[in-house]
């Protein structure tokens, strides 16, 4: 996974997790999809993935208030990367308020007063800086208000 974010000299990406960057020029890419045309449609599933994706966080992000926003995201966090416990669900990734915030398209302390709201209301707690959720239902209730 990785953290876009913008800097002066344009846009940038930060790995939170190990990762391989490689690059194609179009005209290489172009051959492997002409002679690979698996290739091509594996391209395209993937795209097509990451722009559904990509409309679903626009739209947890339009109309909800922040305490929502961060309830939708972990639970996409929870779904992509959550270790299941007997009692609850882990998100083995540590994640500064920083980094949800840039997520989310809020201010870190914004992030640190709804993380509060959400443990008042049952659904997380932070653990060894690590988020546990400890009810999925209030946390999905908290995710659908606005």
């Amino acid at each position: 996974m990785a953290l876009i974010g913008q800097s002066l000299s344009g846009l940038y990406a930060r790995a939170i997790t190990p990762s391989t960057v490689v690059s194609l020029r179009r005209e290489d890419l172009e051959h492997l999809i002409m002679h690979k045309p698996e290739v091509g449609l594996r391209l395209v599933r993937e795209l097509a993935q990451r722009l559904h994706a990509s409309e679903v966080r626009y739209a947890n992000v339009v109309g909800k208030d922040v305490p929502a926003r961060l309830a939708s995201l972990i639970l996409t966090l929870v779904d992509s990367e959550g270790v299941v416990s007997s009692e609850s669900y882990r998100i083995p990734t540590h994640y500064t308020h920083e980094q949800l915030a840039s997520m989310i398209g809020c201010k870190r302390v914004a992030v640190t007063r709804a993380f509060r709201k959400l443990e008042e209301g049952g659904a997380v707690v932070l653990k060894d800086r690590r988020i546990v959720v400890k009810d999925v239902d209030a946390l999905m209730e908290m995710a659908e208000a606005s």
